[in-house]
């Protein structure tokens, strides 16, 4: 007898925003895609993302491999993989060398610990990464209580109790000047490179843990799905199955 051929189900799909959503779709994506075939995909944010994967994905299942249950269901592992002490996602978002000092300060505000630990480590980390004016926010502190010190007849324990009084206005003068100094950088910096921290690439250079930044990340995950090379784009005539002809396309629906 011939072999029967299942025949799927039509699917309309569209995507919310929200990361935790990110990281679910991929494998309910590819559950739908047991029992149905995608016809119109759409979403916002990450939902636009997931939307666009989706769409690669089928089209590459008529023209080769089909990545739904390979690559697309295995993405949540792909991205929760660890790597030089980073996952994979934390790896995507690659800044600017003049905005990696303020992207690292914003980053460790994202963690999930204690409130006094988190403050503790963003002011931490803020002295450490504009370390010079740091330095120099204590020498405004320090200098004219030393040389008080110094001049004066103060010796002994009075000296040193002196000195460690001394130390609380300079460690709020280096939290100052470091601030003084990122801030600097928000009005500087950001401006330059174009309003952002991240410019999502750096013509497909990977990190020193073998990472893409964000946009050829994705492009070369949209290419893969669409069993397509980079060079390449899946356009959006390939997805209405015109050869890449959008007029034919558009002559046919006005029929």
């Amino acid at each position: 007898m011939p072999e029967i051929t299942a025949i799927k189900l039509q699917c309309d799909l569209v995507m919310r925003g929200g990361i935790a959503s990110g990281l679910v779709y991929p494998r309910a994506i590819a559950k739908l895609a047991e029992t149905y075939d995608f016809r119109s995909i759409g979403g916002t944010s990450v939902g636009a993302i997931a939307a666009t994967g989706t769409s690669a994905a089928a089209l590459g299942s008529k023209t080769g491999p089909d990545h739904f249950q390979t690559r697309l269901k295995r993405l949540p592992e792909e991205l929760s993989e660890t790597r030089d002490g980073k996952t994979v996602l934390e790896r995507l978002f690659q800044p600017q060398p003049g905005t990696r000092r303020l992207f690292r300060v914003l980053m460790a505000g994202l963690r999930h610990e204690n409130k006094i630990l988190k403050v503790g480590r963003i002011v931490t980390l803020l002295c450490f990464s504009y370390l010079p004016i740091a330095i120099l926010g204590a020498a405004i502190a320090l200098f004219p209580l030393l040389g008080f010190a110094l001049t004066s007849a103060i010796g002994g324990a009075a000296f040193w109790l002196l000195v460690v009084l001394g130390l609380v206005p300079a460690l709020v003068f280096v939290v100052l000047a470091s601030s003084i100094g990122a801030l600097g950088e928000v009005f500087w910096r950001l401006p330059k490179n174009g309003y952002g921290m991240c410019s999502g690439s750096n013509d497909f250079e990977q990190d020193k843990a073998g990472v893409l930044p964000l946009t050829d990340w994705l492009h070369e995950l949209f290419q893969n799905l669409a069993n397509r090379p980079l060079n390449e784009p899946v356009t959006f005539g390939h997805l209405w199955n015109n050869g890449g002809n959008i007029e034919k396309e558009r002559e046919s629906s006005s029929c």
